[in-house]
């Protein structure tokens, strides 16, 4: 699937972004031409909080975060040379607690509407593209007073392509790169930097059931600056790398899909742990 909501466990301004990272794995394209519902559970925690060297910065940190994220999907006919057109909308509810050495916080709400545009076609047997833009709307609902906020408190223009080679009864491989644009919280004149971030997986297909490994990389191409002014000596810029198993299996007309992801390497963000349940059902 090419796009998805916030589900905000953290923003850039706190180490994160619009995207929740690691939420697609196998079949990153659409589907072919129908209606679909699209539903994602997600279940996000870590213990430590990485400075700039990968060190834990935050004595007694926690945060953990559970969403669901319910999107719909419509992919037109065969149109113009071949390509099918489409677009999803998805508005996640989010419950977020946040432990810090001052304080535990717990908060519920709706994370950032989510709208994708996009096109796709299959150039070559069993090879799907596709691309297009993921608009995230400052919608969801923050206090800039919080430390646990269901949204980041910003708008996101992302840039998405996305290519999956699918054989039956053979390799499965997906790929789906992203690049943020980050509009400036007004609440904070926190304005986050651009991101480049890759959500990745690499499988088998055995008749119904799809199994293998798969993950996300990300890396902040630009510094953060409050009021103009770059923050910190490296700009706040984060990076993290994840892997972990992944299954899918297919009953028709439902499909399911879990992930489970372990973050290494951390930079400017949390590290810890991501475990995905999704469902696709066609109407």
């Amino acid at each position: 699937m090419l796009g998805l909501g916030s589900q905000s466990a953290v923003a850039t301004e706190a180490g994160g972004g619009n995207y929740p990272n690691g939420a697609e794995s196998y079949l990153v394209t659409p589907p072919p031409p129908g209606i679909y519902t699209v539903v994602y559970a997600n279940h996000y925690s870590a213990d430590r909080f990485n400075d700039r060297n990968g060190k834990s910065s935050i004595p007694n940190f926690s945060i953990e975060a559970n969403s669901i994220n319910p999107r719909v999907l419509v992919v037109s006919p065969e149109l113009w040379g071949g390509q099918r057109f489409g677009m999803m909308v998805l508005i996640p509810v989010v419950n977020l607690t946040v432990h810090t050495p001052a304080l535990r916080q717990e908060r519920t709400g709706l994370g950032n509407l989510n709208l994708t545009l996009f096109a796709t076609s299959d150039p070559l047997p069993n090879f799907h593209l596709a691309y297009g833009i993921d608009i995230f709307f400052n919608t969801g609902k923050y206090d800039p007073r919080a430390v646990a906020n269901p949204s980041p408190g910003f708008g996101t223009y992302e840039l998405v392509f996305a290519a999956s080679y699918s054989k039956p009864n053979g390799p499965q491989l997906d790929l789906k790169l992203m690049y943020d644009f980050n509009e400036k919280n007004d609440d904070t004149n926190y304005k986050s930097g651009q991101v480049f971030h890759a959500d990745y997986a690499a499988g088998w297909n055995a008749g119904p059931l799809t199994a293998g490994i798969g993950g996300y990389v990300l890396r902040q191409t630009t510094d953060d600056r409050v009021g103009g002014i770059r923050v910190g000596s490296d700009g706040f810029r984060g990076r993290v790398f994840a892997v972990g198993p992944e299954l899918k299996y297919n009953f028709d007309p439902i499909q399911v899909w879990f992930q489970y992801q372990r973050e290494f390497s951390a930079r400017n963000r949390p590290q810890g742990d991501n475990f995905w349940l999704k469902t696709v059902i066609r109407f």
